[in-house]
């Protein structure tokens, strides 16, 4: 095998003609909007608390903004809350240490009620169109239900 030439990619591009299927985005037709613009505020609300949440963590730790994404832009909130939880028992006085608990075991709860309002909307997110094969129309393409 040749060598490789530096600064070359491995990766091999997919021609998009030849993808199996192309999805096409299609809203929920069975939710109401109201019952959707509420999801949708639900989203906003935790992402803020996220986001919070990995300050907290960078204060704890005494990191830059940019230091700190790096160890906390791939976590989810079942990672942050034990994180502060260990944080929290080092750094805090013991005056506010179980508030601090307290509201993390709060936020806890409404991560359990959040994951499970918000993945019924994510799953169907895209409607298979298969140019090689033929499925019943309306074939769903998901993080759980790949058609290929």
């Amino acid at each position: 095998m040749p060598a490789r030439p530096k600064g070359k990619s491995r990766r091999r591009a997919i021609p998009v003609g030849n993808l199996p299927f192309v999805a096409t985005p299609t809203p929920p037709t069975d939710i109401q909007l109201a019952h959707q613009k509420l999801v949708g505020r639900l989203v906003m609300a935790w992402s803020s608390l996220a986001a919070s949440m990995q300050g907290l963590i960078w204060a704890f730790l005494n990191l830059s903004l940019s230091d700190g994404r790096i160890l906390t832009s791939r976590l989810d909130a079942s990672s942050i809350i034990p994180i502060l939880q260990a944080l929290g028992r080092r750094h805090l006085t013991e005056d506010r240490l179980q508030g601090f608990l307290d509201e993390l075991s709060t936020i806890n709860g409404y991560r359990e009620g959040r994951n499970f309002i918000v993945p019924q909307f994510h799953r169907p997110w895209a409607m298979v169109h298969n140019r090689s094969r033929r499925y019943p129309s309306g074939n769903v393409a998901s993080s759980r239900n790949r058609t290929r």
